[in-house]
């Protein structure tokens, strides 16, 4: 997904998980470690509860 993402002219990126039901473990690791690895602004929108508490341990470290 991040490969895709960086190729984007733009510098701001938006990821809406509205329609998201499940989201892996393996997923949410992966996704953390590629925002902070990323270029891109990344905004995120509609962040089901248990992603919403993994990022904010995230950007507390």
């Amino acid at each position: 997904m991040f490969d895709k993402i960086e190729r984007l002219d733009d510098n701001e990126v938006i990821i809406d998980f509205l329609l998201v039901y499940y989201i892996s473990n393996e997923f949410i690791d992966a996704y953390i470690a590629n925002r902070h690895m990323s270029m891109k602004h990344i905004v995120e929108k509609n962040i089901p509860l248990t992603m919403k508490k993994l990022l904010s341990q995230q950007s507390e470290l």
